[in-house]
């Protein structure tokens, strides 16, 4: 008033006040601290006001006057939650961006495994909120990238890089939520190598090509052992998928692959198994009907190391005395069975559980003629002729006099060296031709007959 005038009444107010942030808490509550402008000086709680999703955050206090409060609210659950301020009786526009963080610890239950190549990966467990923006995955040293949520709070994948090896510690996941970080360790590894083809080789080893999935990248991270034999040098030919490496000489089929990459072991349900080539015979030597010596050529065969597992079957029966005249692809034994003809030959290469064998055949030498006692008369007559590899019984033996025929009558004299039989009706010279049991003289060893 002036001089007795009274003015017009007006209303006064402070400038509004505003609220810009308010930090989030743990599910289970805790002290929230608002942020914004004109929040007040007094700190009575009188005069400050506050709802979060509208309970009362109790116990309000000024941190920083005009600029910072703090109070105390209950537990809660959610994101994007209102928080209404109210100071000195004027109210602030609703905050509308509050929330709850999740306080649980990050629990990781399970990781895929990716192949040597890496790729990408699902990490399932709990406490991993929704936001994947707040996710990071460190494995032993190195970053998963990408992070996407599969399963918000639960699940979600990420990209690995190529490496290789099992047991690999530690998995951290990191959630931040904006203002929290909580990991869990826990084991990771890369899929152990899978094996789907391996060229095989001759017993004298060499090079053999490995094909399949998760070998990795450096081949000074693998080993491989076949058997008992070991497979040096690996050399990555494709990453992660072909491998190669100098096997030692051996024998043996369904041996057991063990392939190492970063100290996981393929294999370890379903073994992968490996077999040296089987044995094959190019040639035979004949031996006499007698029996005797036999050389067999080809190749597979193991050298004198192995012979123990060799076994030779000839016309059912054992050869005896195996010996590697040259390593893999010469060897001798004695069949000591007088026969004539043809017989079967079986060849059998390391045994255990399961046998190589290579199937062959072989002939008894050529029966050639060396002598005939006495010359036939031209109305015919008995004569004796004398060779070797006759055999034993007569009644395999096929004599030819020329065109006039068969010699008749025929007896073993002395077996594989002399015979006895009737020389049909003929003349002049003619050539001498004999077959014992399919087995017929050679050509060079012809023989001709003179009548009388």
């Amino acid at each position: 008033s002036v001089v007795g005038l009274v003015s017009q009444a007006t209303i006064f107010f402070y400038a509004p006040h505003s609220v810009s942030h308010a930090r989030p808490v743990p599910y289970n509550g805790g002290l929230v601290i608002i942020e914004g402008n004109n929040l007040g000086h007094d700190t009575s709680s009188a005069a400050i006001i506050v709802n979060v999703n509208g309970k009362p955050c109790v116990d309000p206090v000024v941190n920083i006057p005009s600029i910072q409060i703090r109070c105390r609210v209950g537990a809660g659950v959610g994101s994007d939650l209102p928080v209404s301020v109210r100071v000195g009786g004027q109210l602030a526009p609703v905050y509308s961006s509050f929330f709850y963080w999740n306080a649980t610890a990050v629990v990781v239950n399970q990781v895929s495994q990716p192949s040597t190549t890496g790729g990408v990966i699902t990490i399932t467990g709990s406490g991993y909120d929704n936001d994947a923006s707040g996710i990071s995955v460190n494995i032993n040293g190195r970053s998963c990238t990408n992070v996407a949520m599969v399963i918000p709070s639960i699940s979600f994948t990420c990209i690995m890089p190529s490496g290789n090896g099992g047991a690999l510690i530690p998995v951290r996941v990191s959630v931040t939520d904006r203002n929290n970080f909580n990991d869990q360790n826990t084991a990771f590894s890369y899929l152990a190598p899978s094996i789907t083809s391996i060229s095989p080789v001759d017993t004298t080893g060499g090079i053999i090509t490995i094909q399949g999935d998760s070998f990795g990248a450096a081949s000074s991270a693998i080993t491989i052992n076949i058997g008992q034999f070991a497979c040096v040098s690996p050399v990555i030919v494709q990453p992660h998928k072909i491998v190669t490496c100098s096997l030692a000489p051996g024998v043996g089929v369904n041996l057991k692959v063990n392939m190492t990459v970063g100290g996981q072991t393929n294999g370890m349900i379903i073994p992968t198994l490996f077999s040296y080539n089987q044995p094959s015979i190019t040639s035979i030597s004949s031996p006499s009907t007698q029996g005797g010596s036999v050389t067999i050529s080809g190749s597979s065969f193991g050298s004198s190391s192995f012979v123990s597992s060799i076994s030779i079957i000839i016309g059912g029966r054992p050869c005896a005395n195996i010996a590697i005249l040259v390593p893999h692809t010469q060897l001798s034994c004695d069949y000591l069975v007088q026969g004539s003809g043809r017989l079967t030959v079986t060849m059998t290469v390391a045994t255990s559980p399961l046998r190589a064998q290579s199937l062959s055949s072989l002939s008894y030498a050529a029966p050639p003629i060396l002598e005939v006692m006495q010359r036939p008369f031209t109305s015919g007559s008995y004569i004796t002729v004398t060779g070797i590899n006759f055999g034993t019984d007569a009644s395999l033996i096929v004599l030819e006099v020329g065109s006039f025929g068969r010699c008749t009558d025929m007896i073993m004299i002395v077996p594989h060296t002399t015979l006895k039989c009737y020389a049909p009706p003929g003349y002049g010279t003619p050539q001498l031709s004999i077959i014992v049991d399919s087995i017929s003289s050679s050509s060079t060893s012809s023989y001709s007959l003179s009548y009388v």
